[in-house]
């Protein structure tokens, strides 16, 4: 596997017909020509790939190689609007995120991971492959290591927690994004960079800018970095008195405790839905995990026969930021809810799919 973005789209184009020659089956040929796409596609693309069959049809792509999808983003929307032929998208390393936007803008890709979908109507031709569950490639200079850690999740749930309102302003810079998130400039424009590689922001074409979040594949890829159990320190109780006397002590302890898990996106669900599951299990983040046990009469355990889960906070800007539900719980926002529920165990991630499709009702980006 190359191994960084150096990659010259010569280098890439040459992989594109050996590859896809692989995953053909016996008697199907696969040919790339690198000026057969001038003239073909309304505006030139970087190749043509050629699939031949058995008894003689030709299907072709125009083939779009880029070392970057930031880079290449730009030229697939006037490749999309004017293509005569169908295209391919071709970059080291394809992400989920941008995956999922090929799919649905009926582009092919290709990566040099494995990752492929191939379709196409005469010849019939449909070819999938997996590829990396995440990016090979050493970060680049100026990324962030992990999105783990507080200033990272302070930018991400920020973006995340983002008014459906604000979603039609044109562009927010990165400045403004610090002053939300507070943290400095330069945090903000090391997180941007990691999550514009993984395909989950659009930039603007002015510096410093960007358009548009795409919050589910955004959280999707918080989450290959961030885990609930491993990010903060968790503790395993069992409530004798059952779930709803915890909640009764909870409420009204202001900043000492806020909900998150299934309870705080119960919350979260417009009142016409059920919720997809029973509430069983209550995770609480807290200032201290011992005294909090203490002072809800919770029984330590083990995981599997716990019912309540004490986290202290990988940042503990958690136990103030108050979601607009009302009442007198503190629970966290919708980005940091999802982001436990998907890496909690259990059911918890069929909750989070449930409440990203609620928040999907009235927020585009979440869709």
């Amino acid at each position: 596997m190359p191994g960084n973005s150096a990659f010259r789209e010569t280098s890439l184009l040459g992989e594109v017909g050996k590859r896809v020659q692989g995953l053909l089956p016996d008697r199907w040929a696969a040919a790339v020509s690198e000026d057969g796409a001038n003239g073909r596609a309304g505006v030139g693309g970087d190749g043509l790939l050629s699939i031949r069959s058995p008894n003689g049809e030709i299907a072709n792509w125009v083939v779009e190689a880029k070392a970057q999808f930031r880079v290449a983003e730009r030229h697939l929307r006037s490749l999309a609007a004017s293509a005569e032929e169908r295209l391919l998208l071709v970059s080291p390393y394809l992400g989920p995120a941008i995956r999922a936007r090929c799919e649905e803008a009926d582009i092919d890709y290709l990566d040099l991971t494995g990752w492929c979908r191939l379709r196409a109507d005469a010849p019939a031709v449909f070819v999938r492959s997996v590829g990396a569950a995440a990016d090979p490639r050493p970060r680049r200079r100026g990324q962030i290591a992990r999105l783990s850690g507080p200033g990272a999740g302070r930018v991400i749930r920020s973006l995340l927690d983002r008014s459906p309102s604000k979603q039609d302003e044109p562009t927010v810079t990165v400045r403004e994004l610090a002053r939300l998130a507070r943290v400095a400039p330069g945090t903000v424009s090391k997180v941007l960079r990691t999550l514009d590689d993984a395909g989950v922001l659009a930039r603007s074409e002015r510096a410093g800018r960007f358009e548009q979040v795409y919050k589910r594949h955004l959280v999707e890829r918080w989450v290959q970095d961030y885990t609930f159990v491993k990010a903060n320190r968790v503790g395993w109780y069992l409530a004798p008195r059952g779930l709803q006397s915890v909640l009764d002590e909870v409420a009204g302890a202001g900043a000492r405790v806020a909900v998150t898990g299934s309870y705080a996106a119960q919350r979260l669900l417009p009142r016409s839905t059920v919720p997809l599951t029973a509430m069983t299990q209550l995770a609480l983040y807290v200032s201290d995990i011992e005294s909090a046990a203490g002072a809800l009469e919770l029984v330590e355990t083990t995981p599997p026969s716990a019912n309540v889960l004490l986290a202290q906070p990988y940042d503990v800007e958690l136990l103030s930021t108050r979601n607009d539900t009302g009442g007198d719980l503190v629970s966290v926002g919708p980005g940091q809810t999802v982001a436990d529920l998907l890496t909690m165990p259990g059911r918890a991630r069929q909750e989070a799919e449930q409440l990203m499709d609620a928040l999907a009702s009235e927020d585009r980006g979440w869709r």
